[in-house]
This record gives structure tokens, sequence and C-alpha cells, in this order.
């Protein structure tokens, strides 16, 4: 048996090569194209930018835009910004630190939406 690494030739019995020790039998596992970190990183981003953009437009786009209703809707691009933050965390592959990780945003989210839900009832 012909190891893929170093083309070594090694016992058709033998359980690792001789010469770089490469597992003779191992398989990888099969990649069906469906790589859901990449897709979350991917709607992340793609969020992150038309919230943004948006966002801007509305605030140098409306005069007074912390008065009526123009700011509701920039609290809702808020909410939207913040609940795209646990996007990044849930990409995470090791199960410990994507716990971490949601727990750390969860507790960003909620201070954040506190202080936006005080800056929403502020009238000036």
């Amino acid at each position: 048996m012909n190891c893929p690494k170093c083309q070594n030739q090694n016992e058709e019995t033998a359980q690792f090569c001789k010469n770089c020790g490469l597992n003779l039998h191992y398989t990888q596992p099969i990649n069906n194209g469906n790589d859901t970190s990449s897709i979350l990183l991917l709607v992340f981003i793609l969020i992150a930018l038309v919230s943004a953009i948006s966002q801007f437009a509305l605030q140098k786009l409306v005069v007074h835009w912390y008065e009526g209703t123009t700011k509701y809707l920039i609290g809702s691009i808020w909410i939207l910004q913040n609940f795209n933050l646990i996007l990044p965390a849930l990409a995470i592959k090791n199960k410990t630190l994507k716990i971490i990780g949601i727990v750390l945003i969860s507790i960003l989210i909620i201070y954040q939406g506190y202080t936006n839900l005080e800056f929403m009832m502020r009238s000036y």
C-alpha cells in the first residue's frame, strides 16, 4: 500500500506509514458543501452592511431624526444590529466557545436594548 502523503511503500496490513506516520486507514469526512459557519458569517456581514447604510442615510436625510417616527425606525435598525451579533457566535464550531460567545452577546444585547429603550422613551 502506497502512502497518499509521501508515496512510501508500506505493508498492506500497516496502520501507519513507516516513513511519515500518516494513518493509512483514515478517511476524511465528506464535505457536502453545506458550510453553515460560512453562511452565518455571510448573512452577518450583509445585515451589518445594509443596516449601517440605512441608519446612516436616515440620520443624514432626516433633519430631526431623534424626534417623531424616524427614531422608532432607527431603533428597529438598532435592534436588528444587536440581534445580528448572535450570528458570529453561532458560527463558532467549538461548543464551549460557542456557548461563551452566545452568553456574552446576550448580555450585550440586553444592555444595548435597555439603553436604546431608555433613549426611545425620552421626549425632546
